[in-house]
């Protein structure tokens, strides 16, 4: 074979020969005793070049492995704790309200409820910039007036620190049902009068003895004939009676208001979510029919309004939390239906797939830990059990999904969710850049946004994002490039020993480790892998919100007509940037490191760029440190430092009451001493 040699690797063979070492001595192996010396084209040495020799992973590297990854379950265990502890002192810290005006809290009349929605806005002050054109035209004071032209009940007060102005805002029943009305809102059925009413029937009032809706039951005479039209399950096809979790759109006629399902924590048809997307939508209804015409997104991102959010029902809470904040709890064990009820359908839904992912990966958790340990004890990255790994998680991914289409189809028809995306309204922003005319097949009144300007964008949004990806594949390259170059001289704790050494590249690789003696660790290749992964997860933290917010922004430039589009474009551009960001460097190492290595035109700089030993270690390397940076970086920053600020608060709030506890106790010893001294004098 043919070697090319460079300067570098001649003056270092040089310096061995000069120091009275052989390459026998530092790597065991017969090495050629002459310097090669210089030629026009290719030089040759005059043995082959030698290997060199990267040791297994250690048994104190495995256990070092093995402490690290029980350390972080352990830490996040603590800091799920804490998460606890807060959660519960926060919510038992809530007082239980009292509503002024005892009028609007009526159960008889299906009222049962306090305030539900909070706007802010901010109070300028003489020295602050001049306000903007949306800030003036949304002030205050205008926000009121069209709460209140839209028949919703309002009540102002400002902050504690003066600074914000809250307007706390609720519905009236009847308002509420107007507007679900207008909005067709889906509200479940109440099973006793669903079954009694469809057994009954409904006859036709304008032809006797006939039926609109016949009955559902047997032995009923229709012309002479005993009919048998009762609704059974022969066979038990489905596990859910036929009047079970029935949904139908509200109408506001006085035969139908039996009909839908009461609950009784709001002594109403509404829950407590179902308030919340009614006053949501009256506030961006148009005003014209009598709405608000607000985007409150749009207000926010403006600055007219400072916040928009929710009010808790301290009641429902509390029984939300003792079946749900529990520190041990099977995955499946979840309050979902309490949830869905609180929270709404698309947050449960969501922890419903946390809980189906939870179990299934405990499945996936157990077989992989019996194949880690086998590959442990037979110290060998390669085992041949790995291929049956590989099956396994092929079938269990395709069973993962699949049971999760049957569960979400099901909770889907349970909860009332199937065919709300056709009722789902248009959203104030698409409204803005829409133009009103009529559809050429109803003839009713819609808007519309040119098709040419929609693809213009789209292709424009797509351009960006192709463009974002390059960028980090880009930067996770050159990643690997300082990676290969630091495996190459790696000079930890100052043992070096050098060596000319073949590589798949054809080209000699110079190389720093610490002997043998002294090796714990192999620090000229784990330092390295380690360094690089950490500077890997920094890169993936770092971009990560960046994407976020280009992926808002992108979206936004779409100008999708409901919420259901804007979500799902919003959802598919986080997952390619999240994808892309997180990922790379995997498939990287699984299927590019390799074929680089063997191909000189891929190597921008001198380095070693072939996996060391085996590149499921390396593999293993970077999963494991970046999984682990970003498991403990993601759990500080939403659990730790949040419990961290809480607690320096609640201890300064702790302080400061006993300070005003003190001053009160002062105060009355000074004036029962003013008392007494003033008896005697008195008396």
């Amino acid at each position: 074979e043919r070697w090319a040699w460079s300067p570098l690797d001649v003056r270092v063979w040089r310096e061995e020969a000069r120091a009275g070492r052989s390459l026998e001595e530092t790597t065991g192996s017969s090495a050629p005793t002459a310097v090669p010396t210089l030629a026009p084209a290719v030089i040759q040495p005059t043995h082959a070049p030698i290997g060199i020799e990267y040791v297994r992973q250690s048994r104190l590297e495995q256990v070092v492995a093995l402490l690290i990854n029980f350390g972080s379950m352990t830490f996040v265990m603590y800091l799920l704790r804490l998460l606890l502890k807060m959660a519960h002192m926060q919510i038992e810290r809530i007082p239980e309200y009292r509503l002024k005006h005892e009028a609007f809290q009526s159960p008889e009349d299906g009222q049962n409820w306090t305030w539900d929605l909070v706007l802010v806005t901010t109070i300028k002050a003489e020295d602050d910039v001049k306000p903007s054109e949306a800030m003036r035209k949304n002030s205050m004071l205008r926000l009121v007036e069209l709460l209140r032209k839209a028949n919703l009940e309002t009540e102002q007060f400002k902050s504690q620190d003066w600074k914000h102005v809250i307007i706390k805002v609720r519905a009236t029943a009847k308002r509420l049902k107007e507007q679900a009305e207008k909005v067709s809102m889906r509200l479940r059925l109440d099973e006793k009068q669903v079954k009694s009413r469809l057994s009954e029937g409904q006859p036709d009032g304008s032809i006797p003895g006939e039926w609109l809706i016949y009955p559902r039951k047997d032995g009923w005479i229709y012309r002479g004939q005993e009919m048998t039209t009762a609704i059974k399950d022969t066979e038990n096809q489905c596990p859910y009676a036929f009047y079970e979790y029935m949904y139908g759109e509200y109408v506001g006629s006085d035969d139908f208001q039996s009909l839908y399902q009461r609950y009784a924590l709001t002594a109403s048809i509404f829950r407590s979510v179902d308030r919340i997307k009614l006053i949501l939508s009256i506030l961006k209804w148009p005003v014209s029919d009598s709405g608000v015409g607000l985007a409150l997104e749009k207000l926010i991102r403006q600055k007219a309004l400072a916040f928009a959010y929710p009010l808790h029902d301290i009641s429902e809470l509390r029984q939300v939390q003792r079946k749900w904040l529990v520190y041990w709890a099977w995955p499946w064990n979840q309050p979902f239906t309490r949830i869905k009820d609180y929270f709404g359908e698309k947050i449960a839904m969501y922890f419903l797939f946390l809980g189906h992912y939870t179990a299934a990966v405990m499945v996936a958790a157990a077989i992989g830990t019996v194949f880690y340990f086998i590959t442990v004890i037979q110290a060998d990255p390669n085992s041949p059990s790995i291929p049956f790994f590989c099956v396994f998680m092929a079938l269990w991914a395709t069973l993962f999904v699949e049971f999760w289409k049957r569960k979400q189809s099901r909770f889907a028809m349970m909860w009332g969710m199937w065919g709300s995306e056709r009722t789902a309204e248009e959203r104030p922003e698409f409204t803005e850049q829409s133009e009103q005319t009529t559809s050429p097949i109803t003839g009713d009144p819609e808007r519309y946004f040119p098709p040419s300007e929609r693809a213009r964008r789209g292709i424009v949004s797509t351009t960006i994002i192709a463009l974002c990806g390059l960028a980090v594949l880009t930067v996770v390259v050159i990643i690997f490039f300082i990676k290969a170059n630091l495996t190459a001289r790696t000079n930890f704790l100052g043992t070096r020993k050098s060596f000319a050494a073949a590589s798949p590249t054809d080209q000699p690789v110079r190389n720093w480790g610490i002997r043998r003696q002294w090796e714990l660790v192999n620090f000229a290749t784990t330092v390295p892998s380690v360094v690089v992964s950490l500077i890997n997860a920094i890169q993936i933290f770092a971009f990560e919100p960046l994407f976020s917010q280009l992926a808002e922004i992108l979206t936004d430039y779409e100008c999708h007509r409901t919420d259901t589009e804007y979500e799902d474009s919003l959802t598919a551009k986080v997952f390619v940037f999240q994808f892309i960001n997180s990922f790379t460097s995997y498939l990287y190492i699984a299927f590019f490191k390799e074929y680089q290595s063997q191909n000189r035109a891929l190597q921008v700089s001198r380095g070693y760029y072939a996996c060391i030993d085996s590149c499921m270690d390396e593999l293993q390397t970077q999963l494991g440190s970046i999984f682990i940076s970003k498991v403990i970086i993601a759990n500080v920053k939403d659990i730790f430092l949040p419990y961290s600020k809480w607690s320096v608060k609640r201890l300064a709030e702790m302080r400061r009451k006993e300070l005003d506890e003190q001053a009160e106790a002062e105060a009355r010893a000074a004036e029962e001493a003013a008392a007494a001294e003033q008896q005697p004098g008195a008396a």
